[in-house]
């Protein structure tokens, strides 16, 4: 076997980094694919723009609300007798706003204003609502029967009459009426009266309405109501809606606001009015008393003419008096235990009386009693369907049974103590025994009246305070701004829809480009041949746009021409001081043009005068022939096997040019290629003969022909089509020429298109399109080509 001395040695700039980025192959594909991008940002851009015009306008109201932690109270005396109203943590910052956002807040503002009836119409992909301002006025009767998902709307017919239509459910169906304006419309279970209001006008819209039922109205604005801080450390609230109906939430706001300090008000005036109620029906009954014994005292002193008492006697009255007194303020405390223990049995819902307004100082029950109002606080502030609902009643249950059996102890020791003080009196009655009998009776008739003056004059001073209390009572939080409308806030959502809609135009395109970059297996690139070769690659050929068949004869200033006289040049200048060549040009599947390039590459040496010589040696599946149109029925095959001389089968065809066709396909091509001192004569003649010898060998991804064949030639070249060659059979192919000992390999891009490049060799680059129009293909399959007749996009068949 002849040895050969490599021709082609690696001498290219080293690979680049896997992950680095080529910035101008990229900026050349978006340019190369404007259309692409300019169609998909239009697209998007359409699209948002119809989506925007669907958006509803979103406007934010506000109101700002001072929240008092703790506002200082009148007090007269020495202690006031409201300073503890049986509220606990009312007044806590936090308490208050959900107290403002709480469901029966809510409902309280719902129900103040006309929100029953819900209006709108529609223009431009978009509903525009009305508030106050409809041209008609919808009175619903028995809306409670209306059923869900009605829609009502109106179209205007005359000055009298309207044409009602309803888009119902299975309940109801739909319906379209003419009614007159303020006459009675019966429908299923419920009817409706349409009035013209002050805004009717004759061109007026088709007017859209549907019924809102309260709790939907709770729902909605439960869900969009906000409350923040307006800054740390500040008790200054912000109170917020978003809706497209913004005069809709300023009136929600103020009202729910004012019902939020109206209630304030209300719970503080509520405790001073059952304190109020309570003081006075004590005194009715010590009032009675009082003028029993003023009366006693004067019948007795006319009728006896008694005008004052001895000093023992003064002394005994004096400790009566302060036992009277202890024993009115025990009835007091056992009275209002007595109503507490009623209060929490009965479970009545109305305000509880604070220890302090009737001047008791119980600790435990004091604490009894903070709990059950927290916790009734808590309870206030849920809506009536809450799952917390059980949980809370669970606590107050407790709370109460503790409270119930704390005032029955305190009514018990109560009783004992006032036991002691009827004693301690039994023994000054026993004392006064031994007086006159006159100072005795008008002891105990002063005794009884002092008794009485001191109650009554300690019931008349709470109630007087309790009074004061009420009129001066104020709500403990300040409005500061009435609600008002501020602006719109989704205007940036529409110009994000944009910046998102010019993001995803430019963005999918890209993705895809990247994508069928990553996923490519095809050669497109010269890194492509680089990443699984470090074979040297010597040029690439222009994609071919003529029809002639040899155009670098036939078009010799043409582009395409140029290509081959570069890689000429290369393989010259490879040649060094060699006054002959043999170069056999192969591929790896059939279609990647291996026929064609040796055909132009045998024509570009013949033009510059150098006696040359095409040697087809495909003997499966010869194409030169069928290519160059030439009816030759002998050939290489015939000469192999002795049937013909080498002079009977070289055919000169051009000047410079001769070929020898592959002949009469024999029935063992394989053994005729493996045949050693055949074949190596024949190269060793041919090569005295000519100066070039360019050899046409069949795809070594298919059949292993080239491989006996490349030991002879100088030089093989390896045909990479753009596009077309897969970079796994590329990596194979080189890989077994190399393991066969065929070192003396360069590379060959193929179909190589100047416009629509994206990497260059010399001054060409890869392309898109095919086809040259010339070539048959193979009838053997292998990988992912088939090696036969393969027909491309323009109608011509190609190897």
């Amino acid at each position: 076997m002849q040895q050969h001395t490599p021709q082609f040695q690696p001498n290219f700039p080293p690979l680049e980094e896997e992950n680095s980025i080529d910035i101008k192959k990229w900026i050349v594909k978006i340019i190369s694919n404007w259309y692409f991008f300019a169609l998909s940002i239009f697209a998007f851009g359409m699209g948002t723009y119809y989506l925007n015009r669907t958006i509803d306008p979103l406007y934010n109201s506000t109101s700002t609300v001072l929240i008092e932690e703790f506002k200082q109270r009148s007090s007269i005396g020495a202690q006031s007798v409201m300073q503890d109203f049986g509220l606990a943590g009312y007044r806590n910052v936090n308490n208050q706003i959900v107290l403002m956002s709480s469901y029966s807040m809510v409902k309280r503002a719902v129900e103040a204003l006309p929100l029953e009836v819900d209006y709108y119409y529609e223009e431009k992909f978009r509903r525009y609502p009305y508030y106050k301002n409809a041209p008609v006025d919808v009175k619903l009767l028995n809306s409670k029967n209306i059923p869900g998902g009605i829609l009502f709307y109106v179209k205007a017919i005359n000055q009298d009459k309207c044409e009602l239509n309803v888009r119902g459910n299975d309940a109801i169906g739909n319906i379209s009426l003419e009614v007159a304006y303020g006459d009675t419309t019966l429908l299923a279970g419920f009817g409706l009266i349409i009035n013209k209001s002050d805004f009717y006008h004759d061109s007026m819209p088709v007017i859209y309405f549907k019924h809102r039922s309260k709790e939907s109205l709770i729902a909605e604005f439960s869900n969009r109501l906000t409350i923040n801080f307006v800054m740390d450390q500040a008790t200054i609230v912000s109170v917020s809606l978003t809706s497209p109906n913004p005069q809709r939430d300023v009136d929600f706001l103020n009202t729910l606001i004012q019902e939020f300090l109206d209630d304030n008000l209300e719970r503080k005036n509520q405790e001073a009015i059952r304190t109020i109620d309570f003081i006075t029906t004590q005194l009715m009954g010590v009032a009675d008393s009082l003028a029993v014994s003023e009366n006693s005292l004067q019948n007795y002193r006319s009728q006896n003419n008694v005008i004052d008492i001895s000093t023992q006697t003064g002394i005994l009255i004096n400790k009566a008096n302060d036992l009277e007194t202890q024993k009115v303020n025990l009835k007091v405390k056992r009275d209002y235990y007595q109503y507490l223990k009623d209060y929490f049995q009965r479970e009545d819902s109305e305000a509880l009386i604070s220890p302090s307004t009737i001047g008791i100082d119980d600790a435990m029950l004091s604490a009894y009693i903070k709990q059950y109002t927290d916790v009734q606080f808590e309870k206030q502030l849920l809506a009536p369907k809450d799952p917390y609902h059980r949980i809370i009643n669970s606590k107050l249950e407790k709370i109460k049974a503790s409270l119930i059996e704390a005032t029955k102890n305190a009514i018990e020791n109560t009783n004992r103590s006032i036991t002691e003080v009827n004693n301690q009196l039994e023994v000054i009655q026993r004392k006064s025994e031994a007086l006159p009998s006159k100072e005795r009776e008008l002891l105990g008739i002063q005794r009884q009246l002092t008794v009485n003056d001191t109650y009554y004059t300690y019931l008349l001073q709470k109630r007087s305070e309790a009074q004061i209390q009420q009129a001066s009572n104020s709500p403990d939080n300040l409005l500061i701004d009435a609600a008002r409308q501020l602006g719109r806030t989704n205007r940036k959502k529409t110009r994000l829809n944009y910046i998102i809609a010019l993001m995803l135009g430019g963005g999918l395109p890209l993705l895809w480009l990247i994508l069928a970059d990553v996923f490519n297996t095809k050669i497109r690139t010269k890194a492509d041949i680089e990443a699984v070769s470090d074979l040297p690659i010597l040029g690439s050929i222009a994609h071919k746009v003529t029809e002639s068949k040899i155009p670098t004869i036939d078009k010799p200033r043409s582009t395409f021409t140029e290509s081959f006289r570069a890689l000429r040049t290369r393989l010259n200048f490879m040649q060094g001081e060699k006054e002959t060549l043999s170069i056999m040009v192969t591929s790896a599947l059939s279609g990647e043009g291996k026929t064609f390039v040796a055909i132009n590459l045998a024509g570009i040496y013949a033009m510059s005068g150098k006696k040359t010589l095409l040697l087809g040696y495909d003997l499966r599946k010869p194409k030169i022939a069928a290519y160059l149109e030439e009816d030759i029925k002998y050939g290489l095959s015939n000469h192999l096997v002795g049937q013909k001389t080498l002079e009977e089968i070289t055919h000169p065809y051009r000047d410079n040019l001769d070929i020898i066709y592959s002949g009469t396909i024999p029935p063992n091509p394989g053994e005729l290629a493996s045949d050693i001192s055949k074949n190596k004569q024949l190269f060793d003649v041919l090569k005295k003969k000519y100066d070039y010898i360019i050899v046409d060998s069949t795809p070594v991804g298919a059949v292993a022909d080239a491989f006996m064949v490349g030991q002879y030639v100088d030089n093989v070249l390896f045909i990479a089509k753009h596009n077309y060659t897969h970079k796994d059979i590329l990596e194979e192919c080189l890989k077994q020429l190399k393991n066969n000992n065929i070192d003396h390999v360069g590379i060959i891009a193929n179909d190589v298109s100047i416009k629509q490049s994206t990497y260059r060799y010399g001054r060409y680059v890869y392309g898109k399109k095919y086809g040259y129009g010339y070539g048959y293909g193979y009838g053997y399959g292998y990988g992912y080509g088939g090696y036969g007749n393969e027909k491309d996009s323009n109608g011509y068949t190609e190897d």
